[in-house]
């Protein structure tokens, strides 16, 4: 497995835990490593995920309010809710990670942890909410590469 789709769904598991126990999620980040022996890139990838993601919250469950029709933000699964808040973040504050590869990563842990629908509803939303942050020019559409038309 690579090491970021690793660090990925370590940040899944905080931002889960921290849904289902309503605990800060950078507390958990203290004890998550305490038996947990990896490097220090995919540490330092997840926390940075969960840093990020929890910072820019307000931002990011807006985003997936307005792009998922009849659905409110509470109503969305857990794992596919912190799919999308990990995926959003993504797009929003790291400009190093294609956006198609945010979604097909975003994609493959929601087919991983999440039901047999997960995969095309978070496919779905992301690329509604990659549209639309294109659109009103929140991220630059040329620093993705595989955006951009030849």
């Amino acid at each position: 497995m690579r090491r970021r789709r690793k660090a990925r769904e370590f940040a899944l598991r905080i931002l889960y835990q921290s849904d289902i126990t309503k605990e800060d999620p950078r507390d958990i980040i203290s004890t998550f490593w305490r038996h947990k022996s990896y490097p220090e890139d995919i540490r330092l990838f997840t926390e940075r995920l969960v840093r990020d993601t929890v910072e820019n919250i307000e931002t990011i469950d807006h985003l997936i309010e307005e792009s998922s029709e009849h659905w409110h933000l509470e109503r969305i699964g857990i794992v596919e809710r912190n799919i999308l808040r990990i995926a959003v973040n993504e797009f929003l504050s790291m400009d190093d990670i294609p956006h198609n590869v945010t979604i097909d990563e975003a994609i493959e842990i929601a087919k991983r942890f999440g039901t047999d629908d997960s995969a095309g509803f978070v496919n779905g939303i992301l690329d509604k909410i990659k549209k639309e942050i294109e659109k009103e020019n929140l991220i630059d559409k040329d620093k993705d590469p595989l955006s951009r038309v030849y």
